[in-house]
C-alpha cells in the first residue's frame, strides 16, 4: 500500500493494488458541499474500476487510531481469501460419488 498514490489520473490518500482498495482520509476542506460532491464523483469514477474505497474522518484516524485499523483489517479479512482454505474446493458431485463407492476420502 502506498499513500498518496494515483489511480485513474487521481490522487486518492492511500492504496493497496493487491486488494483494489482506496483509503481516503477525509478533512474539514471537505465539510464544504462544494468539496463533498467533487470527492464522491472521484469516487464514482474510480470505483467504476473495480476499485473499493474506506473513507475517515481525519478526526477518528487521529484520536482512535485503534478503531481505524479494526475497520481496516475486518474490511481485508472479509474480502481475501483465507490462505488456509486455498485449494479446499468442494469435490464436483462425480468425484464424491467416485470416493464413496471405495470407501476412501479423497484430496482434491
Amino acid at each position: 500500500m502506498s499513500q498518496s498514490d494515483g489511480v485513474c489520473r487521481r490522487v486518492v490518500d492511500f492504496f493497496c493494488p493487491a486488494l483494489a482498495l482506496a483509503i481516503e482520509i477525509d478533512e474539514n476542506s471537505h465539510d464544504s458541499e462544494n468539496a463533498y460532491e467533487k470527492d464522491r464523483e472521484r469516487q464514482r469514477e474510480i470505483e467504476r474500476l473495480g476499485i473499493q474505497f474506506l473513507r475517515f474522518n481525519d478526526l477518528d484516524v487521529k484520536r482512535n487510531m485503534t478503531g481505524v485499523l479494526r475497520v481496516i483489517v475486518q474490511w481485508i479479512e472479509e474480502h481475501t481469501p483465507d490462505p488456509s482454505q486455498e485449494g479446499n474446493y468442494p469435490p464436483r458431485e462425480a468425484e464424491v460419488k467416485k470416493g464413496t463407492k471405495r470407501g476412501g476420502t479423497r484430496r482434491y
